[in-house]
């Protein structure tokens, strides 16, 4: 796999992109949703994912990969309980952004701000805003969402 500089990756979650789908569901306990984002040119393709946990259905995890060398270049994981220890042996508890770096991919993370593992909603629209798709597609958020 051929790996991004650390300006193209900024230059790549800078950019302005659209969902090329209408409309996803928010992913059922222990199963995920796809769909493709597309950037300023057709080349510019991406997969964004999420996936919900099964035993702990508010651990989620977000994200953003390069279709053409599925490398992924943002990610956010929610998690009140959730653990991550960089390669510089700092850890970070609870939920946490993964942005890419050079020479590590996503093996780095930083603390995400103000992020809840009980608000789906906010959480999801965050993530989309990170990543600058300006036009996401809908997300229908089932009715057992609020009343874990």
């Amino acid at each position: 796999m051929e790996m991004l500089t650390q300006s193209e990756a900024e230059a790549l979650i800078r950019m302005l992109k659209e969902s090329l789908v209408d409309a996803i569901n928010f992913p059922e306990k222990g199963k995920k949703e796809r769909f493709k984002v597309r950037g300023t040119t057709p080349r510019d393709l991406f997969d964004i994912q999420l996936f919900r946990g099964s035993i702990a259905a508010n651990k989620v995890y977000y994200s953003a990969i390069v279709t053409l060398n599925k490398q992924s270049i943002l990610e956010l994981h929610v998690g009140d309980t959730l653990k991550h220890r960089n390669p510089d042996g700092t850890v970070i508890n609870g939920s946490h952004w993964h942005i890419y770096k050079q020479g590590y991919g996503r093996e780095y993370a930083v603390p995400a701000e103000n992020v809840t593992s009980s608000d789906f909603e906010a959480n999801t629209m965050r993530f989309f805003r990170e990543f600058n798709i300006v036009k996401p597609p809908n997300v229908a958020f089932q009715q057992e969402l609020s009343i874990e």
